[in-house]
């Protein structure tokens, strides 16, 4: 009897323990990710750009704070986060910048900024009324479960609004960096408060928002 009992304590602990870290895992009040054009999809982007993204939820878990950094990038005019995993693309769910959509192109939108951006790209704060697409309607934890589960990503899109699309650095509407959000766990620093996009990585300084036209 005292064998079993032994035996039974013990699972119990061991499953107490497992449950434990699945709840970390599944609660995580902060996410981030690293944009590069290697991770754009369907093909990858030889770009100099990159750009830091992160993003930590409230207490109360209603509303989701963000940060995004960006460094070399050209001709910026917007940024989302997208409901798709790592190996594919999907439709937008959170605009980031702007904060909310703008009417139809070809026009260059009042976020187009011509030339390199350096730095802080947005910064804000996302509820439930912000969500657009498959999530409108929804409420902010089912973002939270997105991003948790690997479903979401973010992406920046640029354009010199000169002719095609997509051909090249400076004029990748279909996205030029993008990066898949992780979980970061639990904790009370800011990790928005860390600008990793502020670094230039470039040789040509053309200031802020320098000439970027072909």
């Amino acid at each position: 009897m005292l064998r079993k009992r032994a035996l039974l304590i013990a699972v119990i602990a061991v499953l107490g323990a497992a449950l434990a870290t699945v709840g970390v895992l599944a609660n995580n009040d902060r996410w981030s990710t690293h944009l590069a054009g290697q991770f754009e999809l369907p093909v990858a982007v030889d770009t100099k750009a990159q750009g830091q993204a992160t993003f930590k939820l409230s207490d109360d878990g209603m509303v989701l704070h963000y940060k995004l950094n960006v460094a070399n990038i050209q001709n910026v005019f917007m940024a989302h986060i997208h409901a798709g995993p790592a190996t594919s693309t999907g439709p937008i769910v959170v605009w980031l910048y702007p904060s909310t959509p703008f009417p139809a192109l070809p026009q260059p939108p009042a976020s187009y900024r011509p030339g390199r951006t350096n730095g802080t790209l947005a910064e804000g704060e996302i509820r439930a009324a912000n969500l657009v697409g498959p999530l409108a309607g929804k409420t902010l934890a089912d973002l939270v479960a997105l991003m948790n589960n690997g479903g979401a990503y973010v992406n920046a899109h640029t354009s010199d609004f000169q002719g095609a699309n997509n051909t090249g650095p400076g004029d990748m509407a279909s996205g030029e960096i993008r990066g898949n959000l992780h979980g970061d766990g639990q904790g009370d620093d800011d990790h928005g408060d860390h600008d990793h996009g502020d670094h230039d990585h470039g040789d040509d300084d053309h200031g802020e928002h320098g000439p970027g036209h072909k």
